[in-house]
């Protein structure tokens, strides 16, 4: 693939359904080894590949393996005004492999079908769950896990992420597994 910039995200495997961090490996905008996360604004002016014009567009990009199951292959990584949003199966994209990446249509015309839940929507889905297992993470490690983050950052973490949860409907979220969801209910019940 030669350079390439990567994405952290955390998703379901495809394969084995492992919600997991992985690394989207892709290239558009500058091109340059450059580490993204969900929401970052694209970078340009340096081994740029795409058409900086064109801010809204589908990447044909390569999801690194699975950490449970070794799974990996191609993945469609969608840009919104230069922003990356989310990334779907490239299976909606007809000719995305062809073309290495395509213009989106506007907002009325799918041509190109977006991942069902819309990239608003899941993306600020994916930010609420990356929120909550932060917090949770160091509730995990007990009385450890807050001295290392310190008590003031642990509570500002949590009121964040606590105080935008009240019509946040969790177990309807798609960044959720059922099997988690089936787990946290579980032990609601104990």
């Amino acid at each position: 693939m030669g350079l390439f910039n990567s994405l952290d995200v955390t998703i379901e495997c495809p394969s084995c359904q492992e919600v997991a961090p992985r690394e989207v490996q892709f290239q558009y905008g500058a091109v340059w080894q450059y580490r993204y996360s969900l929401g970052d604004v694209l970078r340009w002016g340096r081994n740029d590949v795409g058409d900086r014009a064109v801010s809204d567009v589908v990447v044909d990009a390569w999801l690194c393996e699975c950490p449970s199951c070794d799974h990996e292959g191609r993945i469609a990584l969608y840009v919104r005004d230069n922003t990356l949003t989310t990334v779907g199966p490239v299976s909606d994209v007809p000719g995305l492999q062809e073309l290495e990446w395509l213009p989106l249509p506007s907002a009325g015309d799918d041509a190109i079908g977006e991942p069902t839940t819309g990239i608003t929507g899941r993306l600020d889905e994916q930010r609420r769950r990356n929120q909550m297992m932060d917090v949770l993470k160091v509730l995990a490690a007990g009385d450890q896990g807050v001295r290392q983050v310190g008590v003031e950052a642990f509570y500002t973490s949590l009121f964040e992420w606590s105080g935008g949860i009240e019509n946040w409907d969790w177990c309807a979220s798609t960044v959720f597994t059922a099997a988690a969801v089936g787990s946290a209910a579980r032990i609601g019940d104990n």
